[in-house]
């Protein structure tokens, strides 16, 4: 019974998998506040395709904002491009910088 109880939780997504979280820090430009951005691999990815229907990988966009101390509250944008593994292979960020 505990195999199926696993199996179900993992589809649900209760069940962190190895890999499953990808970790970034950034700094906004404005308000010069560090930012902690987690990435769920299995719930936040946007497959993509090409013409033929063939996923050729994955997209993410983000939007991380401060805790809004010193009353300063800024948007970071953060997109990042993943290949078919998973494998990050670009990353953007518009306010702010990565760390």
């Amino acid at each position: 019974m505990s195999f199926w109880k696993n199996i179900s939780q993992a589809l649900r997504g209760d069940i962190m998998l190895p890999r499953s979280l990808y970790t970034l820090k950034v700094r906004s430009r404005r308000c010069q506040e560090t930012i902690n951005v987690e990435v769920n691999l299995r719930q936040e990815l946007l497959a993509q395709y090409d013409n033929r229907g063939q996923l050729t990988g994955y997209y993410c966009r983000k939007l991380a904002e401060g805790s809004g101390a010193n009353r300063c509250f800024d948007t970071v944008t953060i997109e990042l491009y993943f290949d078919k593994k998973q494998q990050l292979l670009r990353r953007e960020i518009e306010n702010g910088v990565f760390l």
